[in-house]
């Protein structure tokens, strides 16, 4: 993404856009933060299409001025005036669009925002001790969180250093979770949790600053852990998704998850209710179920051509996005370079810290896994009060969870990519940019998802489903039904509870010690050198080891009887992270190569059903 607004950059035509855009309000209305958050706002969307113009400008030598700062500012000062703006809009037409459906989206969005601080402020000051009396006296952050619904976001409010988060949805899931946390410490775990203080306004609602507090002791860091695995079992049986490094925060040895609204999440509307064909259809469904569901623990992300880690335990600043940020060069003058540099990912408050010095949460894989073990047990052992609480309602009753369908940052690299100025002189090539990133299947339920999509993106929002805990129907932002699932999410949570057991917890275990596991470097070490001479004459050695590698593989196989195929799990190394999925269907480490394996070590009937069923699977996934 191109770096945020900065003062005077282009600043003739920003301003002079938003101000014409604001002619007949006072900019008393705003606060000084604000404005500039709109003028940020412009300039993100403009800058590729004014860059695009200021090069035109200066190769056809319109640029007036003895010196490169002088050539600069009369572009600039051109940029402020109606002609340039005609031009603009003629070549462009849909930048003027775009950033008068945004202003207008914020604009509506803060004047909701002031009138629930003027309406809530009493209660507010009651619940959290925050006194405030308009959004002029305090200090603003906005757009915290991605856009959605009419560029909705969280926004953090401070004043005199005390700070308060306002979030534009539903409070009831975090009401209900205080509730299940309160109900989870009174069966007395080793180590209780903490709960944030909510004040729920039904549309919206206001919730406690979680600051960011550094542990005193080795002591209070194990403790930290400790609960973080407990509070990964109950993610893992409520499935909550999109626990990445920016919903966790660390207060001491306090683990807090900030942001609940993917608490339920379906596999059926994700998958759209995919019908399982193969053992790695069954693998891979298994794999999306498990704790790894959470993004709590480790796995592979894609920024660019960069393999990053920003899962809730592990992920850190400090991580390389190759080429992953754009910079402008010379700026204010007509030498103005674009370039593509290293991003680097900043620290978040996700990992402790003992004075100053970040952990390594790997290191305390021992207190994670115990803690993960007693949170299971404990809802395991306390299972039919917990479904009662559930089922009669005193429980998550009514809520309104968010459905992820594809990963956000697939969304916001799309609505990057339309501010190109290509994008923006015809709404078809937008369109065709959506229908070349998107791929859409021929049933009728995938098709009004992928509809509901491009109008979000259309509106440079995230696309946005919602549903309810007891309710098979999928939403998109409008409110319409885009999506009819198998199972309620409330049934599918019935299941997880009822289904809770020591073979799934062993399952789980395994899972969080693969993909904690450090990485290590071996490529340099020193090995000894064999003689393969004598290795010849060691055929009935080899072909013995062979068959105790095929009853290793036979003991770990999935067999899926019913569709006669087999599949494996493959661990990849995909630094810093590891993938855990089922095989491919390729040679070297995938279905193909165990097909050889079998057919040439393995004797007697068992090698013929298991190269029958490998290749039966081989040829579903080529199909």
């Amino acid at each position: 993404m191109l770096e945020k607004y900065k003062k005077n950059q282009f600043e003739g035509y920003v301003r002079s856009y938003l101000d014409k855009y604001l002619e007949g309000q006072s900019k008393e209305d705003f606060s000084v933060e604000f404005y500039d958050y709109l003028l940020n706002e412009i300039l993100s969307n403009s800058i590729k299409t004014l860059l695009i113009l200021f090069f035109a400008f200066k190769k056809e030598s319109l640029l007036k001025g003895d010196s490169s700062e002088e050539r600069y500012r009369y572009f600039d000062n051109y940029s402020s005036t109606e002609e340039f703006h005609d031009l603009v809009n003629r070549m462009y037409p849909l930048l003027k669009q775009r950033l008068d459906s945004i202003l207008h989206n914020h604009i509506i969005n803060y004047n909701d925002l002031n009138i629930r601080v003027k309406r809530d402020k009493e209660e507010i000051h009651k619940k959290f001790g925050f006194n405030m009396e308009d959004l002029t006296d305090c200090h603003i952050k906005y757009g915290v969180s991605d856009y959605h619904r009419g560029l909705k976001s969280i926004c953090i409010i401070e004043k005199d250093n005390r700070r308060i988060i306002y979030k534009p949805r539903s409070g009831k899931i975090d009401i209900y979770w205080r509730t299940f946390i309160d109900w989870f410490n009174s069966k007395e775990p080793s180590l209780r949790l903490a709960n944030i203080e909510i004040l729920d306004k039904g549309e919206y609602h206001w919730q406690e600053f979680v600051d960011n507090k550094l542990c005193k002791s080795e002591r209070e860091i194990q403790k930290l852990y400790y609960r973080i695995g407990i509070l990964a079992a109950i993610s893992y049986i409520f499935k909550i998704e999109d626990l990445h490094m920016e919903n966790i925060v660390v207060n001491g040895e306090f683990p807090h998850i900030i942001d609940l609204e993917t608490i339920f999440q379906v596999d059926g509307f994700q998958n759209s209710n995919l019908e399982l064909k193969s053992a790695t259809d069954i693998l891979n469904k298994n794999i999306r179920q498990s704790i790894l569901g959470t993004q709590l623990f480790p796995t592979s992300v894609k920024f660019h051509n960069s393999n990053m880690d920003i899962s809730g335990i592990t992920g850190k600043g400090g991580q390389v996005i190759e080429n992953g940020k754009v910079k402008i060069k010379n700026q204010f003058t007509d030498e103005i370079e674009v370039v593509k540099e290293d991003a680097i990912i900043e620290n978040k408050y996700n990992i402790g810290c003992i004075e100053d010095i970040l952990v390594d949460p790997k290191d305390y894989i021992k207190e994670i896994i115990a803690g993960f073990e007693e949170g299971y047990l404990l809802l395991k052992n306390n299972k039919e009060e917990l479904l009662k609480l559930i089922n009669s309602g005193e429980l998550f009753y009514d809520v309104r969870p968010r459905y992820l369908f594809r990963n956000t940052n697939l969304y916001a690299m799309i609505l990057e990519m339309g501010k190109n100025p290509k994008y923006l002189k015809d709404k078809s090539e937008l369109n065709r940019l959506y229908h070349l990133l998107f791929k859409t299947a021929n049933d009728r339920n995938t098709k009004i998802i992928y509809q509901s999509e491009l109008e979000d993106l259309f509106n440079d929002d995230i696309p946005y489903f919602y549903g309810n805990i007891d309710d098979k129907t999928v939403y998109n932002s409008n409110g319409d039904s885009c999506f009819v699932l198998d199972k309620t999410p409330l049934m599918e949570t019935n299941e997880r509870i009822k289904n809770l057991n020591q073979r799934d917890l062993r399952t789980q275990i395994y899972l969080i010690e693969k993909v904690m596991a450090k990485q290590k470097k071996t490529w340099n070490t020193v090995r000894e050198k064999r003689d393969y001479n004598m290795i010849k004459n060691e055929r009935n050695s080899l072909i013995k080891a062979a068959e105790g590698i095929g009853d290793i593989l036979i003991d770990k196989a999935m067999i899926d009887e019913k569709t006669e195929t087999i599949s494996w799990l493959d661990l990849q190394n995909t630094f810093p992270t590891w993938t855990i999925k089922a095989q491919d269907i390729y040679l070297y480490g995938g279905l193909t190569g165990n097909a050889i394996f079998f057919f040439l070590f393995i004797s007697g009937n068992e090698r013929c059903k298991i190269s029958e069923y490998i290749a039966k699977n081989i040829k579903y996934h080529k199909d």
